[in-house]
């Protein structure tokens, strides 16, 4: 450790040094780092030389390539005479256009292919004249290192070759786009937002390490974020370029911009290759680093494994979390911020923003400190831990338990405190520990045991009490919520719902005296009511913090807890998460079933949301077991009418639907619809069956009546929700099927594109509904004779389904198989073979070969021969 004084004299000697020209250096540090006998000290030699190579060569060859894709211009390090100008020249097969940016190593320049081959541009990066020995081989290590990786979250390496004068270059994919905290903040993202872009680079950085690369500089400006798919041909490539005009001249519904967020990893020009234990390769010479991210292990100089970028991926989630860097950096020298790294912890996340940076995030400075206290402090912290061992063990494991938290499941970060230590004893020895127990309760005597005797005789009446306790608590707030609705208490004015429900939150939150079982049922009704208005945050904030009550009250194995699960779940499955729907489910359901009074309305609840989820994912089979499990529970303790059994049935008809089984599907949605129009009348739930009757009445081939239903079920959901809500785009795109299939597309492209707008605004751009919209734009506008903007955006749909599912999922094959016979029906056969691979595998294995979708299959492949 180095004291003051030391520091002092270091911080003296950089000073002096940092402003001669590079021949002098030696001879000031000959002089300065002396003591006063004159004997030199040459660990305070080494260590100011390590600092101003930090000082000097910190932002490297790869600054250059940030100030190319962030728009920069200036010279940055490098003199004019010494570096060559390309601009007009041919390197390799690219012309150079623009040089966009210098670094402390090289130049960067923006390129294209001078045959025309490849119309996007390339960043051309090449070695600055007279550079030291030690850069060719660092240059020739990421050209090596970019060329054995391949993921859409690094940027791309495009060609290699060497100017007349040996130096070698490079062709990297050119990335236009901004730094993720920079990109986070402009768009004033929220805390899930931001942890699911920083998991972007987590899959980036991990995937770099099982090629065995560890980083070694992850800072936030060799982290891009590039907006749409830039470079993905095939997809935006006709709308981009001005393809997407009407055939006919005729004037189109415009389309709403996608923009979906993604990550770029960049600069691996000082990465390394690790051994399979995860530690670095013996290397050599002065590594290049960025003190506010390097882990202590890097400042000390030591072998970098991969705990160095667990380590700088925690202060980079450190800093979108919280606006502020772990370390003090501004105003400060290089080695003031490398041995604040090695001294000090920083504050916990919860502890560590201004109020301009929770409104940034908008929250509340309390409730940003609410979000991120708790399980976002320790997975930050455990990150960031100094001893690499006491760390995740990899990006992986910091990746999951990132994960765990936004599904709302208990993470595997824990502080290293002795409360944590004593409950982990606990955990691993109930046995004991009960055991334990009961020899001290047998030590106290037989006073204890009357007392409990006396308790359980009494524990069914207080149970009861307890619950009617509670209904009156609850009643009391409610009748003090809607008193809000009262002019004369709302200065004359009524309150729209909206400030009622904020109110109602805040009250709950901060002002209600009640039971902590209270304010979680009360926290996550209104969690639900905030998600029926498709405010979607909001209700993940309020449903969540209800679930953190009920487990600090009852404990992680509780019903309620499970209860808790089951409303999140149902929340990611609007949202499109089916895979964390389907997590929370299953967790929700295995603590039902392994409750002590089983709950069997519970568990149908349950099964029932599992069931829908493997609906939508295309796993009917599944499905049908589960939703029929389900059923056979609601009929044995419910009434025949009572609306979960119509529920249910209702969900049993849809999956015969998309199974085709149209006579087994109609008597069902007969029975579901007969009984709501007469005990709900115009409601939601009777829109829904009405768009669900009326989507297989137009299958049947009775496109008239079902045009009738699914406008009856569009004004419904108009007049009950409002124009611009979810439920109101799925009645669109259904009533502009109807049409489409009646041969009316015009009609049907204006609702599409309507539709399409609604599920941008609520859900993004990678959302399975997103998707269906865009590929139902491309088949109306194909079919009005726009062939190749049609052909675009069903491929721009095909493409998102597979960001929102996978790949491998059925319902996104057969989406790229809708795809595919766009491309057949426009005679670009070679394209639609290329396209065609892997699905006739994916789909067999995945469906009764007799299926309809088997048989487009089938077709299909007659047609490619």
């Amino acid at each position: 450790m180095l004291d003051s004084t030391r520091w002092r004299r270091i911080e003296a000697l950089l000073d002096e040094a940092s402003g001669a020209a590079p021949a002098s250096r030696e001879e000031i540090l000959d002089a300065g780092c002396r003591d006063e006998k004159g004997v030199l000290d040459e660990a305070l030699r080494d260590e100011v030389r390590r600092l101003l190579a930090l000082d000097d060569e910190a932002d490297g060859f790869f600054g250059g390539l940030r100030d190319a894709t962030l728009g920069a211009g200036g010279d940055g390090a490098l003199d004019a005479p010494a570096l060559d100008d390309l601009v007009g020249r041919e390197v390799g097969c690219y012309r150079v256009e623009a040089r966009v940016g210098t670094g402390g190593m090289g130049a960067v320049y923006r390129a294209r292919r001078a045959d025309g081959a490849y119309r996007r541009p390339v960043a051309i990066k090449v070695v600055r004249p007279g550079l030291s020995a030690d850069v060719g081989p660092r240059f020739r290590r990421e050209r090596e290192l970019l060329g054995s990786l391949d993921h859409p979250n690094v940027a791309r390496l495009l060609d290699t070759g060497a100017l007349p004068d040996g130096r070698p270059w490079l062709a990297m994919e050119y990335v236009e786009g901004e730094t993720i905290t920079a990109y986070a903040d402009r768009q004033r993202l929220g805390v899930d937002a931001r942890i699911r872009l920083f998991l972007q680079v987590c899959d980036a950085v991990a995937y770099a390490h099982r090629a065995l690369i560890v980083h070694r500089d992850l800072k936030p400006s060799n982290i891009l974020v590039a907006s749409g798919e830039a470079g993905d041909p095939g997809l935006h490539s006709i709308e981009d370029e001005g393809g997407a005009s009407g055939a006919r001249g005729t004037a189109r519904p415009s389309l709403p911009r996608t923009s979906a967020p993604r990550v770029k990893l960049l600069d691996f020009g000082v990465a390394t290759l690790v051994r399979e234990d995860g530690a670095a390769t013996t290397h050599t010479g002065r590594t290049l680093l960025t003190p506010a991210y390097a882990a202590p292990e890097q400042i000390r100089d030591e072998p970098a494994s991969t705990a160095a970028d667990v380590y700088a991926l925690g202060a980079l989630l450190y800093e979108l979390l919280t606006g502020s860097k772990t370390v003090q950096t501004e105003g400060c020298p290089a080695h003031e911020v490398a041995q604040a790294v090695l001294d000090h912890s920083p504050p916990a996340p919860s502890a560590a923003f201004t109020a301009d940076n929770a409104g940034a995030r908008g929250l509340s400075p309390a409730q940003l400190s609410r979000r991120l206290r708790g399980d976002l402090d320790r997975v930050v912290m455990m990150a960031l831990r100094k001893e690499p061992e006491r760390r995740y063990s990899s990006v992986e494991a910091f990746a999951r338990d990132l994960r765990r938290h936004l599904e709302g499941r208990v993470v595997e970060a824990r502080p290293d405190t002795v409360g944590y230590r004593l409950a982990t004893f606990v955990r691993r020895n109930r046995v004991s520990v009960a055991a334990g127990a009961v020899a001290l309760a047998a030590v106290l005597g037989g006073a204890g045991l009357t007392l409990w005797q006396a308790r359980e005789a009494r524990s069914e009446s207080a149970r009861a009490t307890a619950q009617a306790e509670r209904a009156v608590e609850v009643a009391a707030f409610m009748t003090d919520l809607l008193g809000d609705f009262d002019p004369s208490r709302s200065q004359g004015g009524l309150l729209s719902a909206d400030s009622v429900l904020a109110r109602a939150a805040l009250r709950v939150r901060s002002g209600l005296d009640a039971h902590p079982d209270v304010r979680a049922q009360l926290l996550g009704s209104l969690g639900k009511i905030y998600q029926s208005y498709a405010h979607f945050d909001r209700a993940d904030s309020l449903l969540r913090e209800a679930l953190d009550l009920r487990r600090e009250h009852f404990g992680n194995d509780h019903p309620d807890v499970a209860t808790g699960l089951r409303d999140l779940g149902w929340l990611a499955y609007v949202r499109g998460d089916y895979g964390r729907a389907e997590v929370l489910y299953t967790d929700a359901l295995a603590l039902h079933r392994g409750a002590a009074e089983p709950d069997p309305l519970a568990i149908a609840a349950d099964l029932e949301g599992l069931g829908i989820i493997s609906r939508v994912r295309g796993e009917y089979e599944a499905a049908l077991r589960e939703l029929r499990e389900a059923l056979a529970i609601r009929e044995a303790q419910l009434p025949p009418e009572d609306e979960r059994i119509t529920a249910t049935l209702n969900q049993i008809a849809y999956v015969l639907y998309d199974l085709q089984r149209f006579r087994e599907a109609e008597p069902l949605y007969q029975r579901v619809l007969e009984v709501r129009r007469r005990t709900m009348g115009e409601h939601v739930q009777t829109a829904q069956v009405l768009n669900d009757y009326a989507a297989l009445l137009l299958a049947d081939g009775r496109a008239s009546e079902s045009i009738a239903l699914h406008k009856e079920a569009l004004g419904i959901r108009r007049r009950l929700l409002g124009p611009d809500h979810p439920h109101v785009a799925q009645s669109l795109s259904q009533v502009g099927w109807a049409l489409q299939s009646d041969g009316r597309y015009a009609e049907a492209e204006t609702l599409y594109v309507e539709a399409l707008g609604i599920r941008q605004r609520h859900f993004g751009d990678v959302h399975v509904s997103v998707a269906n919209s865009l590929v139902l734009v491309g088949e109306a506008r194909a079919l009005q004779g726009d062939t190749s903007a049609g052909l675009a955006l069903i491929a721009r749909g095909a493409r998102t389904m597979e960001r929102a599912l996978g790949a491998d999922n059925r319902t996104a094959k057969l989406a790229r198989l809708r795809y595919v016979e766009g491309l057949i029906e426009a005679g670009q056969i070679r394209r639609a073979r290329e396209e065609a691979r892997g699905l006739y595998s994916g789909l067999r294995d995945a469906r009764d070969p007799d299926s309809p979708a088997f048989a487009r299959l089938r077709a299909v492949r007659q047609r490619l021969g």
